[in-house]
């Protein structure tokens, strides 16, 4: 019989749960301080895309003004940036991937026949998986994971609540790694 209590559980819980508190207060203030980085820096750096964006466009049209200039070689490298002409490769575009697959299975009354437009991805079902016995599981490669009792300490997770948790997974392998 181990000599733990109540109390000691309630006392170390305590702390835990402190310290995490005190760990996502610290990771908040550091999101709020990148926040007004980004806010300081964001006015300058639309600006900078602006200009960049204006300076592209100039390029490009001198470029489509004198094609004399690319006969031979078709491309051209001044400054560390590639400009000329190239073939171009052509492609297909889309704006919605789910718009496209609901017209496609609309247009083609077979499944089959629709599916030969489109990309399925097959993973395997856990839900299903989940009623073969353990010997099956293994001949698929599917490994059991721990079914039995297991100590559990987890808080509640908002988004900094995952990066604590994150963090801390990362400075509990370390520490086994250390113990090791």
């Amino acid at each position: 019989m181990s000599d733990t209590d109540w109390d000691d559980l309630d006392r170390l819980t305590k702390a835990y749960a402190d310290r995490r508190a005190v760990l996502a207060g610290r990771l908040t203030a550091l999101e709020q301080a990148l926040e007004a980085v980004k806010r300081q820096h964001l006015k300058d750096v639309k600006r900078h895309v602006a200009l960049t964006a204006e300076c592209e466009l100039d390029l490009r049209n001198a470029i489509d003004a004198a094609p004399a200039l690319f006969d031979k070689p078709k491309t051209r490298i001044l400054h560390g940036i590639k400009i000329g002409y190239r073939k171009g490769v052509g492609g297909l575009d889309w704006d919605d991937d789910a718009d496209v697959v609901a017209k496609i299975e609309k247009y083609f009354d077979d499944l089959e026949e629709a599916e030969r437009y489109l990309i399925v991805k097959k993973k395997p079902s856990a839900e299903a998986l989940e009623a073969l016995d353990a010997s099956t599981l293994k001949k698929f490669g599917v490994v059991v994971v721990e079914t039995g009792e297991q100590v559990i300490v987890k808080a509640v997770e908002s988004d900094v609540e995952k990066l604590v948790k994150l963090l801390l997974k990362g400075a509990m392998d370390d520490q086994t790694d250390d113990a090791a």
